[in-house]
């Protein structure tokens, strides 16, 4: 698995090709193709919990878990894709939840590998698997991959409301919301940040009055 070094980009490189290429949420792109194993990622270092800070081992890749926790987007992410710096709490078994052991894990340095971005880069990405060579031929692009015109904030809301009144929770939307017909090009991003405090969580205050 010993990959020439240049054969792996920076993350701040690959951002800012994604956006030149017309791609509206770059960093949310990126983080989802390497969760569906469409584009290879490595590391300088790694963190766990309060440990010290290691070398990245040159052998291996990240673990595609590591990012679907990232684009979970939970309260422990942090995401500096411009300087190659993303975090989360990875949770051991997914299945049972808060109960499981659970992992804070800090990466820097983060690259992705080239031939897997120019892949996807050739595709048209927003109908299904790529033709071109690579690590995951065959499996289904992520239809949350964002070229084109995006919905308006208005529509995101609206259907998001909707979403909600089918029982669908809060924090599922923003990631969900793309494999809705008409809202392909919804990036998971931009309706987080557009649906902040629209559904305030816990019991009502009992009035005063």
């Amino acid at each position: 698995m010993a990959d020439a070094e240049s054969e792996w980009l920076r993350s701040f490189t690959v951002i800012k090709l994604l956006r030149e290429e017309g791609v509206l949420d770059p960093v949310g792109t990126l983080t989802q193709l390497a969760a569906a194993k469409q584009v290879r990622s490595r590391a300088a270092h790694f963190r766990i919990d309060d440990a010290d800070t290691e070398d990245f081992p040159q052998n291996q890749y990240i673990d595609e878990e590591f990012w679907r926790c990232v684009n979970a987007g939970t309260a422990s992410t942090k995401i500096y894709g411009d300087a190659g710096i993303f975090a989360t709490t990875v949770i051991e078994d997914p299945d049972i939840g808060h109960h499981s052991e659970s992992y804070f894990i800090w990466l820097s340095g983060v690259t992705f590998h080239a031939e897997d971005l120019v892949a996807f880069l050739k595709d048209d990405f927003r109908s299904g698997p790529s033709a071109s060579p690579n690590p995951t031929q065959g499996a289904q692009r992520t239809p949350s991959v964002k070229k084109g015109n995006p919905p308006t904030d208005d529509g995101i809301r609206a259907k998001a409301d909707e979403m909600h009144a089918r029982g669908i929770k809060s924090r599922d939307i923003a990631k969900t919301m793309c494999r809705e017909p008409g809202f392909e090009n919804a990036g998971t991003v931009v309706v987080r940040d557009l649906l902040k405090g629209r559904w305030p969580r816990g019991r009502k205050k009992k009035s005063m009055v």
